[in-house]
């Protein structure tokens, strides 16, 4: 079910009183229902609130029906009503309750159909009578805002919501508020905002007023969870449906989140690039809507209850292939190098041009762009840890470790460069080992080059002398953007040597998988 929050995701509930001069957000009750009046309704009087922010089954559901079959209901359950023609209905949760009730008086009136002894069927129906009518408290009509923050209020503290469920409340509820802060004849609600004048039509609130209304309504919400539900309610929802309704939440947003702008930072310095070389179609100053096809795309069709994101990786970088024609493995590698935070070659350039954040990657989310090209690569890109945990333990990272060590060192050995391996303790070599430079650089053509230059990668992702440490293996005139294609035009013309990529690409995927639980 759903996943619970982090640290920064917790849910707070505050107390809130409807009391006209309490009330943050004051709506007039429209009609004459008293106030906390107990009142018997019958399940045929009664309907669950239409907009229940709950659309999954409730996680409790069994144990809850347990408890009603045996004790009934523990308090009257709250309700009220839009106005005095419209049905009652559930106020601030108690929808599974009612849902349960039905149940119970369904199944107790066919047992007195099917009853013989009239001292059995005469039990039977007390027991159908007590579900059917049922002792409830009024509410007065507080308007639509304060019934749906209600629920998913109640609904919390019962049992637990889909991280998807509160990420489509949100959306909701803000759109709410936008309409209500548009309106000169409601916007007068919400002194507290600090807003001289309701909102233009094409203005929207910004996380944090969005924050502070939702907390005069009781949900008190951080404005960086509130940027990851609506990430999740706006982008999201429609390309990953499967995994988000399977439970999945604040981890996987903010892994997307974060490998997103990992290939956003590619496509827009690639986009770039194509303008002054070889393909012009793709250049384009509007680089965000490819980026944004491309990943909606490669989400989509991994979509799953458990989302793989090294297919998700392997179908993107396909895809840009095609779009750049660049290798895919070179391709790999300088995303490798962003996740692990070294800019190389054009991303450190177009770093530093300071581009406007386009839609779905919040301020929050973006790295400084303070930074100059002379001093780019020195400075490691905040953006780690973005794929879910695989590694469940410190004993399978620790066996993960050993493991990765020795593939490394065989495949050295194979090639006949282990000696270049040392044992370190530097913190920022994960493995444990590091590959330094050849005493003598290799040759452009030789496969040994390639592999040295893989397993370098693997050993220390985090590098930050990348350029230096190329120009000592290959040349002084030596460019990483150069290297990797003429390798794979070499290996190309060797198909006994195919095999070698291969190889690395399951070394990588190994790699990437215990880096990205490590802390780094």
């Amino acid at each position: 079910m759903g996943e619970k929050s982090q640290t920064d995701d917790i849910v707070v509930f505050e107390e809130v009183t409807y009391d006209d001069s309490h009330s943050p957000i004051d709506i007039k009750c429209k009609h004459d229902d008293s106030e906390g009046e107990l009142i018997e309704l019958t399940l045929d009087e009664l309907v669950p609130y239409d907009l229940d922010p709950r659309k999954s089954v409730n996680p409790m559901y069994e144990e809850i029906k347990v408890s009603i079959r045996e004790r009934g209901l523990d308090n009257p359950p709250n309700v009220t009503r839009r106005s005095n023609t419209d049905p009652w209905m559930i106020a601030d949760g108690g929808n599974t309750r009612l849902r349960i009730l039905k149940e119970l008086a369904k199944e107790y009136r066919k047992l007195v159909r099917l009853a013989t002894d009239v001292e059995e069927q005469k039990i039977l129906e007390e027991r159908v009578n007590s579900f059917y009518r049922i002792r409830c408290r009024s509410k007065q009509w507080r308007g639509e805002i304060n019934a749906i923050a209600g629920h998913v209020i109640e609904n919390e503290l019962r049992g637990d919501m889909l991280f998807i469920e509160k990420a489509l409340t949100v959306s909701q509820l803000k759109r709410r508020f936008e309409n209500d802060v548009r309106h000169t004849d409601t916007f007068s609600q919400y002194p507290f905002l600090g807003l001289k004048t309701p909102l233009q039509p094409d203005e929207e609130l910004s996380l944090r007023q969005l924050a502070v209304l939702l907390k005069a309504v009781g949900w008190n919400l951080h404005p960086g969870t509130l940027t990851r539900f609506m990430h999740a309610a706006d982008e999201l929802v429609s390309v990953i449906p499967t995994a988000l309704w399977a439970g999945a939440g604040h981890q996987l947003v903010t892994n997307i989140r974060k490998l997103g702008r990992v290939y956003l930072d590619f496509v827009r310095a690639r986009s770039d690039v194509s303008e002054s070389e070889s393909h012009p179609s793709i250049a384009t100053t509007d680089y965000y809507p490819l980026f944004e096809a491309l990943w909606a795309e490669s989400l989509n069709v991994n979509d799953a209850e458990k989302i793989d994101f090294l297919a998700v990786r392997r179908h993107m970088e396909q895809r840009l292939s095609e779009c750049f024609e660049l290798p895919t493995d070179y391709i790999r590698l300088e995303i490798d190098a962003l996740i692990s935070g070294v800019a190389t070659g054009n991303t450190c350039e177009k770093r530093s041009q300071n581009p406007a954040t386009p839609k779905g990657i919040s301020e929050a989310d973006t790295v400084s762009n303070d930074v100059n090209n002379a001093d780019c690569a020195k400075r490691p890109i905040a953006v780690q840890n973005v794929e879910p945990a695989i590694i469940n333990s410190d004993s399978e990272l620790a066996q993960s470790d050993d493991a990765l060590c020795g593939a490394v060192m065989d495949m050295a050995s194979e090639w006949q460069i282990a000696h270049l391996i040392q044992h370190t303790s530097a913190p920022e070599y994960a493995l444990g080992i590091a590959m330094s430079a050849p005493e003598k650089a290799f040759k452009r053509d030789e496969t040994v080059g390639f592999v040295w230059l893989k397993l370098f990668m693997l050993c220390q992702p985090w590098s930050t002398e990348l350029d230096q440490i190329i120009r000592l293996a290959f040349g002084n005139d030596a460019v990483l953007s150069h290297i990797i294609p003429a390798s794979y035009r070499q290996l190309e013309l060797h198909p006994d040597r195919r095999s070698v990529v291969q190889s690395l690409r399951q070394l990588e995927d190994q790699a990437i998988t215990y880096h990205l639980n490590t802390d780094g």
